[in-house]
């Protein structure tokens, strides 16, 4: 079977997977919404958010590195782990004592025990087995839709059942961290070889090394993904960075669902075939239209629907984010579209090319997000993300030429 069948398989396993998610989801914020508050969201943000950036700053983008070592990557499994778990830990340490600063900063006093409390999250997921990266690796995508789906399945089950028992936010972080418990227990029962601690100064330095622009671009990532909450929360208060979360969820989610699925499966898939770059353009253009026909019907739907969708989803109370979620529609469908690149860059190892389009990305949003927000609001926040996504199309269209021009 060649690695387009295999990779069609792998669409559909992960297709089902995001389809039963998407189902427990929408069970999840419709529980949710009704029992919490736009306020309690935006508490449960911040703390999401300091996660977030700590954990972004101290990634190692191990999992890319593993996909991208064709022979003999479980030699790594040792000392991938052992990294794994002392940076697991040491994020744990950070995100306490960072907790009454990120508070102070928000004006939430609400969301300092959140944050002392999702700290146990990277910790316990640095226990996670790293010989899981072979159900991607290697297109085990079967064994992976059943790995995941336990994984949410557990966070969210934990969450509403606690929500709806307590009626307290921080049901959702207990939930987080029950998903986390999960992720790290089963991934020893799933996958093998057990890994075990180990210090290898030259495998860590090379796996540093090969990692480094990676990280770099998952910096810009998060950056570029997280300043306009970070904006929000800061400048227009906690109750509205609940409201835009919620809308920025239910704008882009579906859409993402798509490129997260395809460029979940396509990654290791460009990545066998990426000397062979007629074959290579093939798919990657097949798969682009794939996505961009997709996320144009599935945007033209929730934008000529939000309020319908809100009211259903939501209820009244969160009928405020309707027309924030009418522009960053058009965000989702542009970042689905374009965005895709990115996985064709990891897949040639031009981890380079990614970090330039995601920097020009969240410079674009730095320059353009406190004016915008300050002068019309929320709207004024989606206005600034969209218009970031539209500035590197022409990057990346620039080095996708590029790297089908050159011979290799």
């Amino acid at each position: 079977m060649g690695y387009i069948s295999k990779a069609a398989k792998g669409v559909t396993w992960m297709w089902s997977f995001r389809g039963i998610t998407r189902v427990i989801a929408f069970v999840k914020i419709l529980v949710l919404a009704r029992l919490l508050t736009p306020l309690d969201f935006g508490a449960f943000g911040i703390a999401t958010l300091v996660l977030g950036a700590i954990d972004t700053f101290t990634e190692v983008s191990t999992d890319i590195f593993l996909i991208q070592e064709k022979d003999g990557a479980k030699k790594y499994y040792n000392e991938v782990w052992t990294v794994s778990i002392l940076r697991g830990t040491l994020l744990m340490v950070i995100i306490i004592f960072m907790a009454p600063f990120a508070s102070s900063f928000f004006r939430s006093p609400q969301s300092l025990f959140l944050i002392i409390l999702i700290s146990l999250v990277p910790f316990f997921q640095g226990f996670d087995n790293p010989s899981t990266i072979v159900f991607q690796k290697d297109l085990f995508f079967n064994k992976e839709f059943f790995y995941r789906l336990t994984i949410y399945s557990a966070d969210a089950i934990s969450s509403i059942t606690l929500t709806l028992l307590t009626r307290n936010v921080m049901s959702l972080a207990v939930g987080t961290i029950i998903g986390a418990i999960t992720e790290a227990a089963l991934s020893f029962f799933i996958s093998s070889p057990t890994p075990k601690l180990s210090f290898d100064r030259k495998k860590i330095t090379y796996m540093f090394h090969r990692c480094k622009w990676i990280t770099l671009t998952g910096i810009f990532i998060f950056l570029s993904g997280e300043t306009d909450s970070g904006v929000v929360g800061k400048v227009l208060g906690q109750t509205f960075l609940g409201i835009y979360q919620m809308a920025f969820n239910l704008a882009t989610l579906p859409i993402s669902e798509i490129t997260d699925v395809v460029s979940k499966v396509f990654l290791p898939v460009f990545s066998k075939i990426e000397e062979e770059r007629k074959r290579l353009l093939n798919a990657y253009l097949k798969s682009t239209l794939f996505i961009g026909v997709c996320s144009i019907i599935i945007g033209t739907f929730l934008f000529f629907f939000t309020k319908e969708i809100v009211l259903i989803l939501l209820g009244e109370k969160w009928i405020g984010a309707v027309p924030i979620i009418k522009i960053l529609v058009i965000f989702g469908v542009v970042r689905a579209t374009f965005g895709f690149a990115s996985t064709l860059f990891l897949s040639v190892k031009k981890q380079s090319y990614h970090m330039i389009m995601t920097f020009v990305r969240l410079l674009t949003l730095i320059i353009t997000i406190v004016p915008l927000t300050l002068k019309f609001g929320l709207a004024g926040t989606a206005f600034a993300a969209v218009i970031s996504s539209l500035v590197e199309i022409p990057i990346i269209c620039y080095y996708t030429f590029h790297i089908f021009a050159s011979k290799k």
